[in-house]
């Protein structure tokens, strides 16, 4: 009798799992859209009397080019002045370089400024800071 009834039990259970399996929603297909223009990383290290800097970007779809700007000045405050020290086209490289041949001593901190295709919108990457001695 304890088998019929767990039988039934697991025959019904089946039955309606079944049946809520067939009425799940209609599958949706969703449009794959380009990568957001972002910055993987920034960073650099000394170049003889220079100092080099390297970045990469999570997708080249849509940039120009690229503004390399430092600052000796509180790279956070917003009225700090920011000078281009370089100007590269985008060459769709994994990596891109750029030597800051003379840089003066003291705390320097460096930017990189994605220009987008047509100058609608830049891009800025996060800041990199070192010391030059």
């Amino acid at each position: 009798m304890k088998t019929t009834i767990i039988f039934a039990i697991l025959l019904s259970a089946i039955q309606v799992s079944t049946v809520q399996a067939k009425s799940t929603l209609p599958l949706t297909i969703s449009q794959s859209k380009p990568a957001a223009v972002a910055f993987s990383f920034l960073r650099g290290h000394k170049s003889g009397k220079g100092y080099s800097l390297q970045w990469s970007m999570v997708s080249n779809a849509g940039i120009q080019s690229f503004e390399v700007q430092s600052t000796y000045e509180d790279p956070y405050d917003v009225y700090s002045n920011w000078e281009t020290v370089g100007d590269m086209m985008n060459t769709n490289q994994k990596i891109f370089k750029f030597t800051d041949d003379a840089p003066m001593p003291g705390i320097i901190s460096y930017r990189i400024v994605a220009v987008l295709s047509g100058n609608s919108a830049t891009v800025e990457s996060a800041i990199y800071t070192t010391t030059i001695e």
